[in-house]
């Protein structure tokens, strides 16, 4: 029965960071590192799995905790049309409605990194591979008429 609804849960959890990752519009920045250590667990699991248990039951278990290990890699955050996803599993995100101001920092050769506050406090940082022009266009097209949009432009 528990081999049942382990391979039930991995199933919605596939179909649901599935349809995350498609709303999200602009992809924050992504750790490369993420790229070898998760699917390294998971073979980590699968191995020890496979050596010391010799029953299907077991055997699928083992397979089901290594697709979560791996559910991972499908994680995604970023801007969506309708706010801001900062992890795969917060379905609702930060709407944009609710941002009272957002800041972009520019500096030269990395990410441009995007703070924002919201009820007076400051939220979590993010990073973002695109160009300013994008964020800035993207951001003024989703803010409220109330909210700022501050861009730092840092120079070496």
């Amino acid at each position: 029965m528990f081999t049942i609804l382990l391979g039930a849960f991995t199933l919605v959890l596939f179909i649901y960071l599935l349809l995350v990752r498609r709303s999200v519009v602009i992809p924050s920045h992504v750790n490369k590192n993420r790229y070898w250590f998760y699917p390294l667990i998971a073979l980590l699991i699968g191995v020890s799995g496979f050596a010391g248990l010799t029953d299907l039951d077991g055997r699928l278990q083992t397979v089901f905790a290594a697709l979560v290990v791996l559910s991972f890699l499908m994680d995604k955050k970023g801007l969506s049309e309708s706010s801001i996803v900062m992890f795969s599993l917060d379905n609702r995100g930060i709407p944009y409605a609710s941002i009272e101001k957002i800041v972009l920092l520019v500096e030269e050769n990395q990410p441009i990194k995007m703070n924002f506050f919201r009820n007076g406090r400051r939220g979590p940082a993010m990073s973002f591979d695109r160009s300013l022009e994008e964020l800035a266009v993207f951001l003024t097209a989703h803010l409220n008429d109330g909210s700022k949009l501050e861009i730092i432009i840092k120079e070496d």
